[in-house]
């Protein structure tokens, strides 16, 4: 409760730089695109990496005002994880291992916060839950039917948007 003012503003920093990457990415997108990946890697979109940085400054110094060091440590990993995906072309195996690095990180960062944390409630479990629902639909897409995984991609980003916005409420009332 100490520095829910801080985690407050690093929240609306990373909030407006998310929204920043997002109209880049709206802008870029064209019905072609199979992936956000893909996305990503249009000319259009150079400036994403430097709008991520700014990110990514913001999530850390709001993830260690929560003081929570395994949430730290799994957003770390999801940081890496994200770097990873922006350096590597999408057809190269780098890529997908660093994709599925963002993944696993995510799901952990949800699994932690629902089961184990003590913010946990039946919400975040649901939460959790679905968004499973959309890694393991995503998974079993890209390795069996097709590569195009622009929809699970963009519910499981929104899940987990929700998600954290939904934990930084339950911090702020707790």
């Amino acid at each position: 409760m100490k520095y829910i003012l801080f985690q407050h503003i690093f929240l609306l920093c990373m909030l407006i730089s998310y929204i920043f990457a997002i109209c880049i990415v709206y802008n870029a997108y064209d019905y072609k695109n199979p992936t956000i990946s893909n996305i990503l890697c249009n000319p259009k979109c150079s400036n994403v990496k430097i709008i991520m940085i700014i990110m990514i400054i913001f999530t850390l110094f709001y993830e260690l005002f929560r003081m929570d060091i395994i949430s730290l440590v799994s957003i770390i990993i999801l940081i890496i994880g994200i770097y990873g995906v922006l350096c590597y072309d999408e057809k190269s195996k780098l890529h997908v291992y660093f994709a599925f690095i963002v993944l696993l990180s995510m799901l952990y960062f949800t699994y932690y916060h629902s089961f184990y944390c003590k913010l946990s409630n039946n919400m975040l479990r649901h939460l959790f839950f679905i968004q499973l629902v959309f890694v393991v639909f995503m998974i079993i897409n890209y390795i069996y039917i097709d590569k195009w995984l622009l929809i699970n991609e963009l519910c499981i980003l929104i899940i987990f948007a929700i998600y954290y916005l939904y934990l930084h409420y339950l911090n702020c009332i707790s």
